[in-house]
This record gives structure tokens, sequence and C-alpha cells, in this order.
């Protein structure tokens, strides 16, 4: 069986993620077909308030789970020059508007369709992942970001979805330690 792929390729962080285009195609067998049709396809997301460990804990989850992946809400923020500023004259990436969220839900669909012929090969399994058993066909999503369940179209794809909290004033200290960001705009932490 031919199945062709249409995905996007990677960037990074700033500017139209995927911008380079590719074509994959996959040759399955039928015996890779009874495979591919046992195969089984976790999308979790991980949300939670910025600087909350959301990004830590799926590095971590990556390196022991075998066939996981990671997609990262921040690689879909849009340039600076297209990021609207509020009255008081502040970037507001705190809204969906900053990100490409069309762009990240196309990402997760192209990571579902390659996942669905057996050509297509993952890492390979550190040995953390060597001792987890019986997950041979089981491919994991990782989608971790602050504003994964505010839009409706990735609703739809969670098999699971977790919240991250923080207390407010450990999330007020991450975010005045880690970021320059103006004070007014730390009250959007909360648990």
């Amino acid at each position: 069986m031919l199945s062709r792929l249409k995905g996007r390729g990677n960037s990074s962080k700033g500017g139209t993620p995927h911008s380079e285009s590719f074509n994959r195609f996959c040759f399955c067998s039928g015996e890779e077909e009874l495979r591919r049709k046992a195969m089984k396809i976790l999308v979790v997301g991980l949300g939670g308030v910025t600087n909350g460990g959301k990004t830590t804990l799926a590095e971590k989850l990556k390196k022991m789970l075998p066939n996981c992946d990671i997609i990262s809400q921040d690689d879909f923020f849009k340039p600076e020059s297209e990021v609207e500023t509020d009255e008081r004259g502040f970037k507001l990436y705190d809204v969906l508007d900053a990100l490409y969220m069309d762009e990240m839900v196309k990402s997760i669909h192209n990571w579902m369709n390659s996942r669905t012929c057996s050509a297509v090969v993952t890492e390979e399994p550190q040995n953390t992942r060597d001792s987890v058993k019986n997950t041979e066909d089981v491919y994991i999503l990782i989608v971790e970001g602050f504003l994964l369940y505010n839009y409706e179209p990735l609703n739809e794809l969670w098999n699971r979805r977790y919240f991250l909290t923080l207390p407010y004033e450990e999330c007020k200290r991450r975010r005045s330690y880690a970021t320059s960001l103006p004070i007014c705009i730390l009250d959007t932490c909360s648990y």
C-alpha cells in the first residue's frame, strides 16, 4: 500500500513555523499494514501556567517513554511585528492571536498521519526507554503550552490532558526572575 504524507518541516522560534514543505511516501506490505492497524497513537496535552514546568516535564517524559515526541506551543508564536499591543504599549503574548494555532493543529495532524505507516522510524530507544515493556506499537505525542485548552480544534485531539499549577507566589517569582515582563502582566499567574 502506498501512503502519501504531506507535512511541514520545523523552524526555530519566531516567524512562520514549519515553513519548509516536504512529501514522504511509505510503502507498506500486507503484514506491515496489519501492524499499523495495531498501533496506538496517544496525543497528550500538557497545559499550565507560564514557567510552570511544562517543557521540563515533557522533556523528561520523552527520555523515559519509547516512541515519544513533543510539540511545543512556544514554537508557534508570531513574530513580534505581528503581535498586538495593548493601550499601555505592552505586547499581548498571552492571547491566542499571538500564536499560529492553525499551524499547530496541522503539525499535530501531520505527526498523527506520519505514524500510520510503519516505514516511519522514531529515535532509537535509550537505556531509560528499554525498561518500558510492551509499548512498541504505542506512539505518544506530548503537546505542551500555556493556551492549549482555549482553542477548540485542539480539544478534539486529546486522548489525555493535564494542567500543571503553581502557587501564585512561585509563579510570580519564576516569571519575574526568568523574564523581564512588567509586573502588570504577572497577574496572569493563577492556580
